[in-house]
């Protein structure tokens, strides 16, 4: 009988949730914490040092609950781990990030970084094995196709072990229906596939991961939906089968294998259209390659609002325009926050002039909702040494 972990990675940047539910989700916080704690199961959220920061949450504040570790902020890794001038940047968004409780660590949109800049020894890290493309290097500096990360439980990587998330996409699936319809045979299904995992005749520790904010973009019903998910869990005598994240670590770990040849290549990302398919993203990766290197705690807190991977989703789906699905209580938009943008490219503007960042942030022309999250980076700002 398999056993699953519920993975709820938490992002106060999504760049699909609107300026208004954003500022509702971070003043209402705590809220969202005690589903969490009392969902009467495992669950292991994580969430990026600045979130907590922004929200006013210690990682203390999780008592009972499988925090994993986070970067300081929902940045790309593999974008700026080798650049000549921001790799040290990518070093401090893991040091400084949130320590968790769990040994685990979140990495933004899955990009596990090649260099092994994550400072918590012996961590599980996810990969993403529907959006990966395996390839391996040769000797020429070129690369071959073919390499497959699905064939592995668990890999050995530097000194931690990467666990690809296979196997869950039809429980997926059956949650985001249900989320949007809101029907009771809706949360059957969902519930069905649960129980198809942990009764597939395997001995498998499955990931089911699910975005925390989900429930923002993909429903009318918020965090609703998280209490009444959690209760159809317990209801369905499946509660059982949700697995602490220190003991789904220490089988993972025992699992993992060494694979031939150099491991990376198995975890290569596809980034393609989210955040790189169109001229003007890659015009702002340009743009922030040429930026000046960040020294000091506040500088690299100011550099983590640009070298986020939230403005490129969000002018993703700005220029592809949005998405509209039916939901039970009519369209539901997965749109984009001009908020996201907007304050990644005031800060990029001030730090390539030398300016303040925080007096940037402080005089962008957004509406009430966008000049509150505004003020709030600010704040986290004046919080960090200069």
């Amino acid at each position: 009988m398999s056993r699953i972990v519920l993975h709820l990675p938490g992002n106060g940047f999504h760049s699909n949730v609107s300026a208004r539910k954003r500022r509702e989700y971070l003043e209402n916080f705590r809220d969202w914490i005690t589903p969490l704690a009392t969902a009467g199961f495992p669950v292991a959220p994580s969430f990026q040092g600045i979130d907590l920061k922004i929200a006013g949450v210690h990682e203390l504040s999780f008592a009972g609950v499988d925090l994993l570790s986070a970067p300081f902020a929902h940045t790309l890794p593999s974008l700026y781990e080798q650049h000549p001038v921001h790799r040290g940047h990518a070093e401090w968004l893991f040091r400084r990030g949130a320590k968790g409780s769990a040994p685990g660590t979140f990495v933004s949109e899955f990009d596990i970084p090649r260099r092994n800049i994550i400072p918590w020894r012996d961590n599980i890290l996810f990969a993403l094995p529907a959006q990966t493309i395996g390839y391996s290097e040769c000797s020429t500096g070129d690369v071959n196709p073919g390499a497959d990360v699905n064939k592995y439980e668990a890999i050995r990587f530097h000194d931690k072990t990467i666990v690809p998330m296979r196997g869950v996409g039809e429980a997926q699936k059956a949650f985001f229906i249900w989320q949007r319809v809101w029907t009771d045979e809706a949360l059957e299904v969902a519930m069905a596939e649960i129980a198809k995992l942990v009764n597939d005749g395997k001995d498998e520790v499955y990931v089911l991961f699910l975005d925390l904010e989900a429930p923002l973009v993909g429903s009318h019903h918020g965090i609703e939906v998280w209490q009444k998910y959690f209760a159809a869990i317990r209801e369905s005598n499946l509660a059982q089968h949700f697995i602490p994240f220190k003991e789904a670590a220490a089988i993972w770990r025992s699992r993992a294998v060494d694979v031939e040849g150099p491991a990376y290549p198995l975890f290569s990302r596809q980034l393609g259209a989210k955040w790189t398919g169109l001229h003007p993203q890659l015009d702002y990766l340009m743009r922030v390659s040429m930026l000046p290197e960040a020294k000091t705690d506040r500088e690299q807190a100011a550099l983590s609002l640009v070298t986020t991977s939230d403005p490129l989703s969000a002018m993703d789906r700005k220029l592809r325009h949005s998405i509209w699905v039916e939901g039970d209580l009519g369209k539901l938009e997965i749109g984009y926050d001009q908020t996201i943008i907007s304050v990644a490219l005031a800060v990029m503007d001030a730090i390539k002039s030398r300016q303040s960042s925080i007096t940037a942030l402080r005089s962008i022309q957004l509406d009430e909702d966008g000049k509150w999250f505004a003020n709030k980076n600010a704040d986290v700002l004046e919080e960090m040494q200069g």
